[in-house]
């Protein structure tokens, strides 16, 4: 179906995917999210879309993390916060691989992998055409690819990751030398063009403010 993940903004919390994820799905069918092997139910959930951005979120409250049994959740953080942290020009995308995940509702069993593709060309106007506005892209050639142990690789498709996150890579060295890592979210990735060689994603900025609404909405009222 799609990837997804949960982020945090004023305090509260959100499940992030691409709004192309939900289109054209069955509503009769039961969808949910995996949560350390604890299944969240998304049917009757209110998600907020933004089809101009390929964007979907959806708040979520104390009584659905109680429904699904979640009593510890790790969201991305997404205050505007001032860091120390500098850029080592690498980016990472994580999702669910169609080819890599599967379930079973007969046998009750599920085949649950996520799967990592980093970047290290970041495309502040790529070329591809793209059905949402002001994409974000990633130099990606699958025939270049290699893995950690720099060896040719063939990666998973990228079906079934839109909507999972977008990380930059961030790095911190202090004054005896030691690093130190973290992660910030560059946008929502949305699908791989194969022929301009390009990984687009939606920016975060529209993310955040798509969550501000939200945020404010409920601020008022709760007045």
């Amino acid at each position: 179906m799609g990837s997804s993940f949960f982020a945090v903004r004023g305090g509260m919390y959100f499940l992030v995917t691409a709004a192309h994820v939900f289109q054209g799905r069955d509503l009769r069918r039961a969808y949910g999210v995996n949560i350390n092997r604890k299944w969240g139910m998304l049917n009757g959930m209110p998600f907020i879309t933004c089809l101009v951005n390929d964007l979907a979120i959806a708040p979520l409250n104390e009584a659905w993390f109680r429904r699904a049994g979640v009593d510890r959740l790790k969201a991305v953080p997404l205050d505007d916060l001032e860091t120390e942290y500098s850029s080592i020009g690498r980016w990472v995308t994580v999702g669910y691989p169609k080819s890599k995940n599967g379930l079973n509702p007969r046998l009750n069993q599920t085949d649950i992998h996520t799967h990592g593709t980093s970047f290290t060309d970041r495309l502040e106007k790529p070329t591809a055409k793209t059905h949402f506005a002001n994409p974000v892209g990633f130099r990606f050639d699958k025939n270049k690819v290699i893995d950690t142990k720099m060896k040719s690789a063939n990666p998973p498709s990228f079906s079934g990751t839109s909507g999972g996150p977008v990380y930059e890579i961030l790095e911190l060295v202090d004054f005896d030398g030691f690093s130190r890592w973290k992660c910030r979210l560059e946008g929502v990735f949305i699908g791989w063009h194969k022929r301009e060689k390009e990984a687009l994603a939606a920016r975060v900025q529209p993310l955040k403010a798509m969550m501000d609404e939200v945020v404010d909405y409920m601020g008022k009222k709760s007045v």
